[in-house]
């Protein structure tokens, strides 16, 4: 693989990630909202299994390169680069939470609550807060053979852990799929090759697969059946961004995907504040009767928000520090890279 080139694929992929989850959490926030569900709560329901293992599996395939990076540089790219966007978001978050938390329960109980995201995940940023721990374990345990990592990382997916503190509970569920990312990237690599030679079978099991697993996840409880389904959603999400590059190219579907999917964390950083407001202007207006159409309404307003801020910010120039990382780095960067660190 070429450093200096993007794989098309893993880019389109990420973008069917994000698109997966900013609509389940719009069209679930429609849903209590509007006191039903419609026909987009299927399709959320359908992609529980394997929307966020996929989007931590295709975050662990790069992370190989930086594995034997100086320990000061990966901190800086790997750990204070998640942080600073973590900090500055739940910042943000709380600029609009604090004054009903302040109205309810008292000030303190707001500034309590804001100190304790700090340690305890809030809301949407908790996939922000465990990356740079996972590519920290994952540097930690890179002299540890291969199979031991994830043998590991499958025992704790499987056990029960459920200590109250997020950041635990979630590292023990979520590991296996970083880690497969990171571990088996030479294998996921060859299977997207695969695909893109010979898209028929994909396309024939995926054909197979939607309607087999809508009903096995609703009557199966067996335990191991949710990393099966993660594993072979997963499977299906490369299949399909990889056939969508492959022969679907540069047409206006493949490309907005494309930059969906760079631009990722951009995505999941900001979508909150749209869809919030969005959900509340459908709600309230009324305009919007069908619960489907409404979730809809308010996953596409969600995406589109962070879109048109992100590119706000680049063309005046004012709040790039909302998806750049100032010049603060405890790692010296060369002449040329001392530049703001985009969030990707």
């Amino acid at each position: 693989m070429n450093r200096g080139r993007r794989i098309e694929w893993v880019d389109q992929a990420r973008g069917i990630c994000i698109m997966l989850v900013v609509m389940m959490h719009s069209t679930l926030g429609v849903g209590l909202a509007l006191g039903g569900e419609g026909w987009l709560h299927g399709a959320v329901a359908f992609a529980e299994p394997f929307r966020v293992p996929a989007f931590f599996v295709i975050a662990g395939l790069f992370a190989h390169r930086v594995m034997d990076w100086q320990w000061r540089r990966f901190v800086d790219r790997r750990i204070v680069h998640y942080v600073y966007f973590y900090a500055l978001w739940v910042t943000i978050q709380f600029v609009f939470k604090a004054p009903q938390i302040a109205h309810d329960d008292g000030l303190p109980a707001a500034i309590g609550a804001y100190l304790t995201a700090f340690v305890q995940p809030f809301g949407t940023l908790w996939f922000i807060y465990l990356l740079p721990l996972f590519f920290l374990l994952a540097r930690l345990t890179r002299r540890v053979p291969a199979p031991a990592v994830l043998i590991v990382a499958l025992v704790a997916h499987l056990a029960p852990v459920e200590t109250g503190w997020l950041v635990a509970d979630e590292m023990a569920d979520r590991f296996i799929f970083f880690a497969s990312g990171h571990l088996l990237h030479r294998q996921i690599f060859a299977f997207a090759s695969g695909v893109a030679a010979n898209p028929l079978p994909a396309l024939l099991l995926m054909a197979i697969w939607v309607p087999v697993q809508s009903v096995a996840q609703v009557q199966t409880h067996l335990p191991g059946t949710g990393l099966l389904f993660a594993a072979l959603g997963t499977a299906a999400i490369i299949a399909a961004a990889t056939i969508v590059t492959a022969r679907m190219g540069r047409t206006p579907l493949a490309t907005g995907l494309s930059w969906i999917g760079r631009h990722s964390i951009v995505i999941y950083l900001a979508f909150f504040l749209p869809m919030a407001l969005t959900r509340a202007i459908v709600v309230k207006a009324g305009v919007v009767g069908d619960v489907g159409l409404a979730s809809l309404v308010t996953t596409m307003a969600a995406i589109a928000g962070p879109v048109a801020l992100y590119h706000a910010t680049r063309l005046t120039g004012l709040g790039r520090f909302l998806f750049e990382r100032p010049r603060f780095a405890i790692y010296e960067r060369r002449a040329r890279d001392r530049v703001l660190t985009p969030a990707e």
